[in-house]
């Protein structure tokens, strides 16, 4: 079975007029366990987790700043998880995805809950901005006579993800 990924944002970009000179989409595979899958994913894109997470974090510090709110990044984060209660329900019902992204975080050797954030981006936003939000796009084709199925989703992020974007072809 093959399970596609979009790491840090879509194949097709809005902004991709404006831009000077065409790109090629970065293609990966990898193969095995949720946890395998996220080692894999981690320790060949380290550099550019690393990078995008230092990115993230002067993003979100900026965001706080204007806002007038006196908190760390990591005081933020831990709250966002303390009030969400994520990771229970997701260990009970996505224990594979929930290893998936531990894999990812030992990979590459960031903070779980920096990776973790990063997955749960939309919900980290309606958390920021008002938990009534909400905002994605999604698609889901099922799975028919053996096919797979496959599911999308649409994400605006900002542009300092731009240049990140990887097709990851997970086979298991």
């Amino acid at each position: 079975m093959k399970r596609l990924l979009i790491l840090f944002g879509s194949v097709l970009l809005i902004a991709s007029h404006c831009q000077q000179k065409p790109r090629e989409l970065k293609t990966v595979t990898f193969s095995g366990s949720g946890y395998e899958l996220g080692i894999q994913h981690g320790n060949h894109f380290k550099k550019e987790i690393a990078e995008v997470i230092e990115k993230w974090d002067s993003n979100l510090s900026a965001f706080l700043s204007d806002k007038k709110i006196e908190k760390s990044t990591d005081q933020v984060i831990s709250e966002f998880f303390e009030y969400a209660g994520f990771t229970e329900s997701i260990k009970k019902w996505t224990p594979d995805l929930y290893e998936e992204v531990r894999g990812i975080a030992d990979g590459s050797g960031q903070s779980l809950n920096r990776i973790f954030v990063l997955n749960l981006l939309d919900e980290f936003w309606v958390y920021l901005f008002n938990p009534k939000y909400h905002h994605c796009s999604s698609v889901g084709v099922p799975s028919v006579q053996g096919n797979p199925g496959f599911i999308a989703q649409n994400m605006d992020i900002e542009n300092y993800t731009d240049g990140y974007q990887t097709l990851i072809i997970f086979l298991e």
